[in-house]
């Protein structure tokens, strides 16, 4: 780990300590916009019985700043020590159970890649066992830093319901320097499809993109959801000119995926809402270079297995982190995960239906967006035009 990425992470993790220790994820005040309707905790533990609530034994231990410090530090290689300070010996074992399956997956993945007799499988293996390893360790801090006393808030960054989103995306890189994008993007989001059109363009149309992800959700135990979709996308790039005629790159791609996104609160109920993601597809690629003099068509396809896998959560109901590692979508099939790179994403939304959204990005590039976010209508009437369009 270079020195660089130390300060990221470094960074990342105080201001996790300081929002986390000062505005106790703000639950309160959601959970009550959340539950307003029917205000259970106005009734009595009778009332509550008949209507068929449950009642659990736990202790609601307060958080601990020393503990965080220790799953941070320590916790790194052994997880659940931070649970384990504060004497929460159970969370604590489960915590160590998820690291020892990260550890088995990635010996096995290991494995595999040295025989080579399963490129993609070891791949598949490496990166999901990555996210494994890194779950339980950011679980045992944030576990450690809020204790059983409040909930993570609920995402609130891709709510069900239909949207529309028109922001300003700058996008900086090393060795490609700055661009800035206009990006529309208008998802269709109901309990079991999800429909999310994108197109990016910059105000000199030297680059065009535009993208569509169709996929069905199987919702499972608490947040959890399985996903099949299909996705496809059209790029367009102008990367010189020849005598005041544009040679323009073209990408075409397509293909399918499948997508498990995993409530950890089905292990231990205070990290609910903190999502863990894996993500495998199979994509096909061909490019084209055109221009009036030597046209150039790569009509043989470019087949690329992508995998993803991230861990997400809200620090408040507005703010939301994500980490993950992903293999380039742009690598060849069984390139090895030295190909990949490790992300970071916040971003911030509105509360209301009408506001600004904003957010920064940092992993093979560094991309900040800023713009504005309506909420047209809500999950019931995208329900029922999803419905009506399939």
């Amino acid at each position: 780990m270079n020195r660089k990425t130390k300060l990221i992470f470094l960074f990342f993790f105080f201001f996790l300590l300081f929002s986390l220790s000062e505005f106790g994820f703000a639950q309160t005040e959601t959970s009550e916009v959340e539950n307003i309707s029917d205000s259970p905790w106005e009734l009595s533990d009778e009332s509550l019985r008949e209507q068929g609530w449950e009642f659990q034994e736990g202790e609601l231990r307060p958080g601990s700043a020393s503990a965080g410090v220790l799953a941070f530090s320590i916790g790194s290689l052994l997880h659940g020590i931070g649970h384990l300070y504060v004497g929460d010996f159970d969370s604590a074992y489960r915590l160590v159970v998820v690291e020892a399956v990260a550890v088995v997956t990635w010996i096995v993945g290991q494995s595999i890649k040295k025989t080579n007799s399963g490129i993609i499988t070891s791949d598949i293996l490496l990166v999901t066992s990555a996210g494994l390893f890194f779950t339980s360790w950011i679980g045992d801090i944030i576990g450690s830093l809020k204790g059983r006393s409040i909930q993570l808030p609920r995402n609130q960054a891709e709510p069900n319901g239909l949207w529309f989103e028109f922001l300003y995306t700058g996008l900086s890189q090393s060795t490609l320097g700055y661009s800035g994008n206009i990006q529309a993007r208008f998802p269709i989001r109901s309990q079991y499809i999800s429909i999310l059109p994108e197109l990016s363009i910059q105000p000199n149309l030297d680059y065009r993109r535009g993208n569509l992800d169709i996929a069905y959700r199987k919702p499972l135990i608490r947040r959890s959801m399985f996903w099949f979709g299909a996705t496809g996308l059209i790029e367009q790039t102008v990367i010189e000119e020849i005598e005041l005629e544009p040679v323009i790159a073209t990408r075409d791609a397509a293909g399918i995926y499948t997508r498990l996104d995993f409530d950890s609160g089905v292990l231990l109920d205070h990290l609910s809402n903190m999502i863990w993601t894996v993500r495998i597809d199979v994509m096909a690629t061909r490019f084209d270079f055109n221009s009036t003099r030597e046209p150039l068509r790569l009509n043989e396809l470019h087949w690329t297995i992508p995998v993803m896998t991230q861990v997400s959560f809200n620090v408040s109901s507005m703010l939301s982190v994500t980490w993950g590692f992903a293999l380039r979508n742009d690598t060849s099939v069984g390139a090895g995960i030295s190909n990949g790179f490790m992300y970071e994403i916040f971003r911030f939304v509105p509360r209301s239906r009408f506001g600004i959204e904003m957010g920064a990005e940092h992993g093979r590039f560094l991309r900040l967006w800023v713009g504005l976010r309506w909420q047209i209508a809500g999950e019931d009437t995208a329900e029922t035009l999803v419905r009506g369009n399939l």
